[in-house]
């Protein structure tokens, strides 16, 4: 589901870490990282 962007009801979702997971497995920011970085990407596509 991650690394997939979605779409419901035609708005596109994005899939990644509840943040007390990643307190819980600190290896798993950097995959959280991309995902905010792939959403910024995205809306600022949005945007323009």
């Amino acid at each position: 589901l991650r690394l997939t962007t979605h779409s419901f009801k035609d708005i596109k979702t994005f899939v990644t870490y509840h943040p007390s997971a990643l307190l819980r497995n600190p290896n798993w920011k950097k995959p959280a990282w991309q995902d905010l970085q792939r959403f910024q990407a995205e809306y600022i596509k949005l945007l323009q």
